[in-house]
């Protein structure tokens, strides 16, 4: 990395050596996100944020805050989604459905970005929790496009998939909701 650095690299180019060379990605540190993603997804149709590796909301649409019910969206989404009460209320089915993937999404983070803080700080929470102790170990496949039951405050029961792309220093999610009154 300090090569690289040295030798005027952009994370892009290190990324493209590293791949040349070793057949895999880089870890990178985490950059500073774009000031623009706000303005991208004031265009989404469906409920969408950007979240940093270690949960930070970095911005969302209009609808993205619907779904939180207690005082609005949360400063950081993997921190609710791991330890709010209102997840136990929002996130239908919690400790089977939902707390697996979300804790296969955090040791991932924790390979990715083993400089983040964030990171380290929400994994160590976790691994000291209770209620999340026990769900640890579990295998999982992640929260990217599985289905996983939710109660949205406005628009009642129904399946919410969470759809995930990466960019320079967030992970955008959009969450694609289908009501089970349809």
């Amino acid at each position: 990395m300090r090569i690289a650095q040295l030798l005027g690299f952009t994370t892009h180019d290190l990324r493209i050596a590293h791949l040349n060379l070793y057949g895999t990605n880089p870890v990178l540190l985490v950059e500073d996100p774009s000031p623009h993603w706000q303005e991208v997804l004031n265009g989404q149709r469906e409920m969408a944020c950007a979240v940093t590796p270690g949960g930070l909301l970095v911005a969302s649409d209009e609808s993205f805050p619907q779904m939180f019910s207690k005082g609005g969206q949360p400063a950081n989404l993997w921190r609710w989604a791991l330890f709010s009460e209102e997840t136990r209320t929002v996130l239908v089915n919690w400790d089977k459905r939902w707390a697996p993937d979300l804790l296969a999404e955090l040791r991932l983070a924790r390979y990715r970005y083993p400089a983040d803080d964030t990171v380290r700080a929400l994994y160590a929470d976790a691994v000291r929790d209770p209620a999340l102790q026990q769900i640890v170990a579990e295998p999982s496949r992640g929260l990217n496009g599985q289905a996983h039951p939710l109660r949205h405050p406005m628009h009642g029961e129904g399946t919410a998939r969470f759809m995930a792309a990466r960019a320079v220093g967030v992970s955008v999610l959009t969450i694609l909701f289908e009501s089970a009154a349809q």
